[in-house]
């Protein structure tokens, strides 16, 4: 029999994961052959040749000069790092120096991998020994102000109009700018009024703000001074892209804690249409262990000597240029106001509003030439003191001291300039000589007085003196009632009517004054 014919065995395929392994390699050739080619561009890029043109861009934009004294150089790896030294942007003419702007060294890491999608990545940004100089002439006209630079004027022949681009165009020329970290080291900005001559440093030590990509929130930490004064600063805040493209139904947040001189401050709030600047809303915290611990910051601020200071105030939009006060919590601790008036000394004080259509509630207690002294009662809002805001302003307050109580009750009509008042006063005064103290001057021994009286202003802000009318007064020692005007003017005086049933002029006499030592005592007048 014929022999069988045996078909050979095919050679066996080579696993077809072996074929895939190049394209890893392709990838990376595609991809990094242009990387690559740009970093080598780069390298070998005359920077420095590049001078001219830049400052005569600066100067066309600005018409001020630029200066790039030192050299421009470029560290090359796949991220490579541009370096620019002594660089200074001129002042105006007649300023106090010859520099407005000045650096001593720029570092501007930059991605080479987005470029290839016109995108502009610069991963670090690092200014040391920024200078900038603020000020204004003796005119008030500001340095920043660059006004049109001067430059040959433009033909008088007008060019035919250039097709508008479509947005398929528009967005391939649109070209994506993103920065990952930017970071200070000894900067300094400085503000000089022209006018006075006088001047404040802000000096920037160290301050980092990092954003985590396009979407991501930006945080900042840092330290400065003002005026040689330490503050730490610490921030964060939803994307830079969310101002100007934001997520529908995402507020933009943002908080800022600075802290100085024992105080500290933070701010915290967001914005629901940042693009529009509507549906903000904000809340200030303070906490104060000693005003005067701020003087060297606030030179020109008087502040009261108040201790343990702590305040919480709300703001809310509420329409274009209007803001609504959606809360206020404050409390002062023991204070000593001699400053303010000789002899009182706070125990206590808070002030609290719970809602923009709410009183202000005001507690407080302490002492007046050794009298314990209160007050209490409520009051409208502070907002109605800000200029623009129309509406009366409501007034219940009640004061005591040595069993005495005065009341102030009624309305102001226009608080900002303290017109239409309408104010029911009334005093009860057991023992008006309990109250000696308080008016620096003995006073005669009164017993059951009462006073009460109408009172409005005489010319806005009572700058022609006040008007009391139906006055009521009782006491052991006299009676009164009748209509009242303080004139303030070129015949100042008291006008008016009273009519009375019974006066005790012995028992209206104060007391002799004590005598000195050794001393008879001086009879009363």
């Amino acid at each position: 029999m014929p022999r069988e014919t045996a078909f050979p065995e095919p050679l066996p395929e080579p696993p077809a994961r072996r074929r895939h392994r190049r394209w890893p390699w392709v990838l990376a050739a595609v991809v990094g052959v242009p990387v690559v080619a740009a970093g080598v561009f780069l390298a070998s890029f005359d920077l420095n040749g590049q001078k001219p043109r830049i400052e005569a861009a600066v100067k066309q934009a600005t018409g001020r000069d630029l200066t790039l004294a030192g050299p421009i150089g470029v560290k090359f790896s796949l991220v490579p790092t541009l370096t620019v030294e002594g660089a200074a942007l001129a002042n105006m003419p007649g300023g106090s120096r010859p520099e407005m702007a000045k650096v001593r060294r720029v570092e501007l890491e930059l991605a080479l991998l987005p470029l290839l999608s016109r995108e502009v990545e610069i991963r670090r940004l690092r200014l040391v020994a920024p200078d900038i100089l603020l000020e204004t002439d003796a005119e008030g006209r500001p340095n920043w102000d660059f006004g049109r630079p001067a430059g040959p004027e433009p033909a008088a022949t007008t060019p035919p109009p250039a097709p508008e681009p479509r947005p398929a165009e528009m967005a391939s020329r649109r070209l994506n700018l993103s920065v990952g970290r930017v970071a200070i080291e000894d900067g300094r900005v400085t503000w000089r009024d022209g006018r006075t001559g006088a001047s404040r440093t802000l000096g920037i030590p160290g301050l980092e703000v990092v954003a985590d990509g396009d979407r991501g929130p930006v945080q900042g930490r840092g330290s400065l001074t003002l005026d040689g004064a330490p503050i730490a600063v610490e921030g964060s805040s939803g994307p830079l892209l969310g101002l100007i493209d934001p997520i529908p139904g995402t507020p933009w947040p943002v908080r800022l804690t600075l802290a100085a001189a024992g105080a500290t401050a933070t701010l915290e709030g967001s914005i629901d249409q940042p693009k529009e600047r509507r549906g903000w809303k904000a809340v200030l915290s303070a906490a104060v262990p000693d005003t005067q611990a701020l003087v060297p910051l606030l030179p020109d601020v008087p502040l009261p000597p108040l201790r343990d200071l702590r305040a919480r105030v709300g703001l809310a939009d509420a329409g274009p240029g209007r803001q609504a006060l959606t809360g206020l919590d404050v409390s002062i601790g023991a204070s000593p106001l001699d400053p303010l008036l000789p002899g009182l000394a706070l125990a206590g004080l808070t002030a609290k509003q719970a809602g923009p259509e709410a009183p202000l509630v005001l507690d407080g207690s302490g002492r007046l030439n050794g009298v314990p002294v209160t007050l209490k009662g409520t009051t409208g809002s502070p907002m109605l003191l800000r200029p623009g805001t129309e509406g009366p302003l409501p007034v219940d307050l009640v004061a005591t001291a040595a069993g005495a109580s005065a009341t102030l009750k009624g309305r102001i009509g226009d608080p900002r300039r303290i017109g239409d008042v309408a104010l029911q006063v009334a005093l009860a005064a057991p023992d008006l000589a309990a109250l000696s103290p308080l008016a620096g001057t003995p006073l005669p021994a009164v017993k059951d007085l009462t006073l009460g009286f109408q009172l409005a202003e005489r010319g806005f802000g009572f700058s022609g003196g006040a008007v009391l009318t139906g006055l009521r007064l009782a006491s052991s020692a006299a009676d009164a009632a009748g209509d009242l005007t303080y004139v303030v003017g070129m015949r100042q005086g008291v006008h008016g009517t009273l009519a009375s049933r019974r006066v005790d002029l012995d028992a209206l006499r104060p007391p002799a004054a004590p005598a000195a030592p050794g001393a008879p005592a001086t009879p009363p007048v």
